[in-house]
């Protein structure tokens, strides 16, 4: 929009995707309650400067310097992983604090130096140091908090509808925290959005090739037989997962299998 004037813009239904700033949106919605139990957890990762392992990734068990994220797991230690990356590596994650709302925050030169630390104490004959690293990828992670009041990883719920939730008509809020499900958390708020406006839509790119296939399309069918498929080296739940997950693209993620 040009200029620095405040627009009203008007629809039947919204939906509050911000992410992090999920909560403060909320703020400004008459009538909506903030979702409770949740908090946003600082995070980064390395990109190095050199490749450590090849077309390779690896899982390493490492030690939790950063005391004040211990109760995110349930032992003492956690695995941390070596992606290639376009001909470098890509290490991660590291994680620092746990903030309720959202705020600026920079990565210091000791929170590097410290995980670098983290990462050559693993047992991989690694001697990095903070001249090996190219850039720095930080943001935030959701998390909730557990009935001990303690924060966990992840979301205990990733679509709520205002309206049963605290009498807000026309307010849905969907909060993510895997980058893997977002297709399919998309999809439900999609579904929710329609029933609630008595629309119809038509499937995209991920759903059945054409119309004639679309108007005889059964998901359970599709699921079942694709799970008889891969039964000699999938097991169903999974096959149902993968499918719920990127729909009839799920193929593609097939080649990492070990048939």
């Amino acid at each position: 929009l040009a200029g620095a004037g405040d627009y009203e813009i008007r629809a039947g239904i919204t939906v509050n995707s911000s992410g992090p700033w999920l909560n403060g949106l909320l703020g400004h919605a008459k009538g909506a309650t903030h979702i409770r139990r949740t908090g946003n957890l600082r995070a980064f990762n390395l990109l190095l400067k050199r490749d450590l392992t090849g077309p390779y990734a690896l899982g390493l068990k490492s030690r939790i310097s950063e005391s004040g994220t211990r109760d995110l797991f349930s032992r003492g230690s956690r695995y941390l992983f070596i992606t290639p990356w376009n001909g470098r590596s890509l290490v991660g994650t590291q994680y620092l604090s746990v903030d309720d709302e959202p705020v600026d925050f920079k990565i210091s030169g000791e929170q590097i130096t410290r995980f670098l630390g983290d990462i050559n104490a693993c047992g991989a004959q690694l001697t990095l140091k903070t001249e090996d690293v190219g850039y720095v990828y930080s943001g935030y992670i959701p998390t909730y908090r557990d009935r001990n009041g303690k924060h966990k990883i992840g979301v205990l719920k990733s679509i709520y509808d205002h309206q049963s939730l605290d009498g807000t008509d026309g307010l849905i809020s969907a909060r993510g925290s895997k980058y893997t499900e977002s297709r399919l958390i998309a999809e439900r708020v999609t579904d929710l959005v329609i029933n609630k406006t008595g629309g119809s839509y038509r499937a995209g790119d991920t759903g059945p090739d054409n119309a004639a296939e679309e108007e005889r399309f059964d998901p359970e069918l599709y699921i079942a037989r694709e799970s008889e498929k891969n039964s000699g080296f999938l097991n169903p739940g999974m096959t149902r997962r993968l499918i719920l997950t990127y729909g009839l693209s799920y193929k593609d993620s097939l080649q990492y299998t070990d048939r």
